[in-house]
């Protein structure tokens, strides 16, 4: 997804919103990256679940936080990135969650 699809006027959208994008796609996303702390108590671990539910199978994803508590239990199998994060790293860990 890409993020301009995810966002209007600078401003993120709802779970719900999120719920009201994924049918208008034209293509199956190649990975999911968010935030781990949302708006309204929402966290990536929603946006997750809701995207791989509406595609019938788990994406690659990537979660970046500013959290200092253990994630893994909570998101096991997921991988979590601490920010501040480079942009090579970045583009580094998405390399590697979307390889087949």
């Amino acid at each position: 997804m890409c993020f301009d699809k995810l966002s209007t006027n600078g401003s993120n959208i709802s779970m719900a919103g999120l719920q009201r994008l994924l049918p208008n796609l034209e293509r199956d996303p190649d990975i999911v990256i968010s935030d781990y702390r949302l708006n309204a108590n929402f966290t990536a671990k929603d946006v997750i679940n809701v995207v791989n539910n509406h595609f019938g199978y788990d994406l690659p994803s990537l979660i970046l936080t500013g959290e200092t508590a253990d994630l893994s239990q909570e998101l096991p199998g997921q991988t979590i990135l601490h920010k501040p994060i480079e942009s090579k790293q970045l583009l580094a860990e998405i390399q590697c969650v979307t390889e087949v």
